[in-house]
């Protein structure tokens, strides 16, 4: 976007045709989204996502953001998520000096039962080169044990590889 001068006030990837990048939380109120296209330059399109965000991150490193003593009141340094979000340091804490109370923590207890990605819940068999079976419950202290790589061991695991230096690898359920 761009002001009446022509410098740049924010830098956004836009999403397929949307050109306008505005949201109330992204955007602050006194840089509201133009009315139409005039002041909303497109740098490059038939980008990458990857692409997209890259030269989002470089166009917000060149201007700078107004937090780091630049022209662009971008909150964010770029790309996917929210890396670089200054929070204003004077805001106040929602918990600071608060503890949840014997009710909240038994709603958190009952949300968290039946979660299978939480640890010791799910196992794994892995058959190891020779053949020999072996049964565990911590992947990645097994990996760095082993010297195998834990990311090649879940590309066998979800099917996308056959197998990782000879190892192949299912999901036991335990309840």
């Amino acid at each position: 976007y761009l002001r009446e001068d022509g410098t740049p006030w924010y830098v956004g990837k836009g999403c397929k045709y949307r050109r306008r990048h505005y949201k109330s939380d992204v955007i602050p109120k006194e840089h509201p989204c133009p009315e139409n296209d005039d002041h909303c330059v497109i740098v490059k399109d038939n980008l990458t996502e990857a692409a997209a965000f890259a030269l989002e991150i470089e166009l917000i490193a060149k201007y700078k953001r107004q937090c780091d003593g630049g022209i662009l009141v971008n909150k964010c340094l770029g790309g996917p998520g929210a890396r670089g979000f200054k929070h204003d340091p004077n805001r106040p804490s929602p918990m600071k000096g608060r503890k949840h109370t014997a009710e909240s923590k038994a709603k958190m207890s009952v949300a968290k039962q039946g979660n299978c990605c939480r640890a010791g819940t799910v196992s794994y068999l892995l058959t190891k080169p020779d053949g020999t079976q072996v049964i565990v419950t911590n992947l990645a202290a097994y990996c760095r044990k082993n010297n195998l790589n834990r990311k090649a061991l879940t590309n066998v695991l979800c099917g996308r590889s056959k197998s990782h230096k000879g190892y192949t690898i299912s999901r036991i359920k335990t309840e």
